[in-house]
């Protein structure tokens, strides 16, 4: 082969650059971290996948059980190659269950051999290299070593399923919404119907395991004696508004305004709010409210609302 003086003295670009101190700087800590670990006896197993519409993962507890979590991918996540999906769903199964993997060998099953490639060696397309070292940077936050593993589609069916789930009430309120009810009825602790993508407040709850949530189960979690935000799918509104009766809570409640609907008894009595809703604001249809779903058959999948939509402030504890 011909060498080449003239390209071979082509200025490196800003991008060239950092990759190649990042990839010096990773061999040493992998070095480092292989014969820290080398002596735990720790390890866990994970198995991802990504669908069309998803990501989603499967991980092994050490009672035997398993634990799913899963995610719908953005608009922008969805135009991307399969590769690039698949790789995403790796370092979202990681943040998911970032306190099981911690100071771990995570050993992860996954079925496209081009993601397994670009987790090993990296890769020269820009938007997998940054999704690469992303998994490699959270691992070595949590003193984790990441080993990915091929396994065969019809061995993966765990994962698979779980990227096939599809999360209809994914959407959100605008912050700038969110921040009107704070200054009128005083700033919340945690958000219990939230993921990482739409939470209002740093405290919050998901339906899923996800990167920051405190937990998965919205009335089981210690959200006693603090102001809540609250916007769950309206079907469980009457549920929510039972629970915060018998722990005599205070929330923000957002609702859409559909008397119609069977959850409106639960807050209306006929002729006017019940006495625990001491306030509220109103807006009217085709107010910009909402950070919009992933699921494009969701009511709730424009930043305008199509119907009225309230916000209660509730109180039990008086």
């Amino acid at each position: 082969m011909e060498f080449c003086p003239d390209r071979a003295k082509r200025p490196w670009s800003a991008d060239e650059w950092e990759d190649l101190q990042w990839w010096i700087r990773e061999l040493v800590v992998r070095n480092k971290r292989s014969l820290e670990i080398a002596g735990v006896a720790r390890s866990r197993r994970l198995a991802t996948d990504a669908s069309a519409t998803g990501a989603g993962a499967v991980i092994w507890n050490p009672d035997g059980s398993i634990t799913r979590t899963a995610i719908n991918l953005t608009p922008e996540a969805r135009a991307e190659s399969s590769t690039y999906r698949e790789v995403y769903a790796v370092l979202f199964a990681l943040q998911a269950f970032g306190a099981q993997c911690a100071d771990a060998k995570i050993v992860v099953q996954i079925d496209n051999l081009g993601a397994v490639s670009v987790i090993q060696k990296g890769s020269t397309v820009a938007s997998l290299q940054c999704l690469a070292r992303e998994i490699f940077e959270f691992a070595e936050s949590i003193g984790a070593e990441i080993e990915p593993v091929w396994v065969p589609r019809a061995e993966n069916e765990l994962a698979d399923a779980a990227s096939r789930i599809l999360d209809r009430d994914d959407w959100g309120i605008r912050a700038e919404i969110f921040e009107a009810c704070a200054l009128r009825w005083g700033a919340p602790e945690i958000d219990i119907f939230a993921n990482s993508r739409n939470a209002k407040c740093s405290r919050f709850l998901s339906r899923y395991a996800d990167f920051g949530s405190e937990g998965i189960d919205a009335f089981a979690s210690a959200w006693h004696g603090v102001l809540v935000w609250a916007v769950p799918p309206p079907s469980l509104v009457p549920r929510f508004v039972k629970h915060l009766e018998q722990i005599r809570g205070k929330a923000i409640l957002g609702v859409p305004y559909w008397p119609s609907h069977f959850m409106f008894p639960s807050l209306w009595n006929g002729q006017g709010w019940r006495c625990f809703v001491k306030d509220e604001m109103t807006f009217s249809a085709g107010s910009i409210l909402f950070t919009p779903s992933t699921y494009e058959e969701s009511i709730f999948n424009t930043p305008a609302s199509t119907f009225d939509f309230s916000f209660l402030y509730l109180d039990f504890s008086l």
